[in-house]
């Protein structure tokens, strides 16, 4: 069975959880006896294959240079759209898995087509994207044109059928793993040192805009005395704050020692996680959410939106709340921070959920789905 993935996703990612996906499920293929699966992306930027030894990838790494990136964003588009035809077809793949939605997946004509859908926030929350329109007119062609679609989580599948009115037939979930490839020197140290502070911290992971839902949690911290009193809001990752968040961090009477912005590899992540008095999620939406996992798996307590995929994902191992209703966050936050009883045992639970996710899970599934449409 050959399997080929496109440049797509590594492309344009450095880090993320759709690349992060692919380049795990890759590594646990390969450990599959009838398996040979290749990553063709001629130029590519993410960083989880410059680190992966065990992916089989046909491209060349960009580094990323300072003020290179216009440049870096016109040329690699172009060099794919020229090498991958060819070398796609002289691999001579049974299945081209497609890694994002693109019109053409120079999928030769005797092979099966394969596409992830991980998420309809852009239908379910068309007025906050003013692209929106075109990524889904783009994505329902892919997914009609896909000899079989993988959803990430049951809700993701039930979304997908009522916007597109996709066969159920032609649909199968396959749940995410997770991990995080640590160095634990640094795992077992303090981040301190990074936060320039010790005091407690309620973390919160990535973009933090339209359905992450962070203002909302904002809002919440700020309105919450004991909270801000008692604990820290560390940000990680999704880019530094921007004037609109500074101009509200001054409304709620917030500084840098209130709420800090960090960011860094998968050492520093693990290391943040591992620190944290509690992860908070406060998604409208989320198409599965690896980092629910990551955060059972460093004994980081979960408190978390009762929507979408998320209660598919955490089950009795978190903290719910309505990420619409303020107080419902802060008394959801209130009741795990203020009760080592009720932190423990979601520590506990989380230890168990957890054990339900793996990536060789997911690759035996997926496997098991090439296998069907071959």
């Amino acid at each position: 069975m050959r399997i080929v993935f496109n440049d797509q996703i590594f492309a344009t990612q450095v880090f993320g959880g759709i690349s992060r996906y692919y380049a795990s499920l890759n590594t646990h293929l390969s450990k599959i006896d009838d398996v040979e699966s290749i990553i063709i992306s001629p130029l590519y930027v993410n960083s989880y294959l410059k680190k992966e030894k065990n992916i089989r990838i046909s491209g060349i790494a960009i580094p990323q240079v300072k003020y290179t990136g216009r440049i870096r964003n016109k040329i690699t588009p172009l060099v794919n759209k020229f090498l991958s035809p060819y070398l796609i077809n002289s691999f001579d793949p049974n299945i081209v898995h497609q890694t994002y939605y693109a019109k053409n997946a120079y999928a030769p004509k005797e092979s099966k087509r394969v596409v992830t859908v991980f998420d309809m926030i852009h239908e379910r929350y068309r007025k906050l994207y003013t692209s929106g329109n075109i990524l889904t007119e783009t994505k329902k062609q892919v997914v009609s044109r896909a000899d079989h679609v993988i959803c990430i989580s049951n809700n993701t599948r039930k979304d997908l059928i009522e916007f597109f009115n996709t066969p159920e037939e032609k649909i199968s979930v396959v749940h995410l793993g997770y991990e995080i490839n640590i160095d634990n020197h640094i795992i077992n140290s303090t981040v301190d040192s990074l936060l320039n502070s010790k005091k407690p911290y309620l973390l919160f992971i990535g973009n933090r805009g339209d359905y992450k839902n962070f203002r909302k949690l904002l809002d919440a911290y700020a309105k919450a005395d004991q909270l801000r009193k008692n604990f820290n809001l560390v940000c990680f990752g999704g880019g530094k704050f921007n004037n609109n968040e500074a101009s509200l961090f001054h409304l709620y009477g917030l500084d840098k020692s209130n709420i800090i912005y960090i960011s860094g590899n998968d050492d520093i992540l693990a290391s943040v996680y591992k620190n944290a008095e509690a992860y908070i999620c406060p998604s409208l939406y989320e198409g599965f959410g690896i980092t629910l996992l990551e955060s059972m798996s460093f004994n980081c307590p979960v408190i978390c939106s009762n929507t979408s995929s998320i209660p598919e994902v955490v089950g009795d191992a978190g903290e719910y709340f309505d990420p619409e209703d303020i107080e419902s966050i802060i008394s959801a936050i209130e009741n795990v921070v203020f009760s080592a009883s009720r932190k423990s045992e979601l520590i506990r639970k989380g230890i168990k959920r957890k054990a339900n996710f793996s990536w060789e899970k997911c690759a035996k599934y997926t496997h098991e789905i090439y296998k069907s449409i071959l």
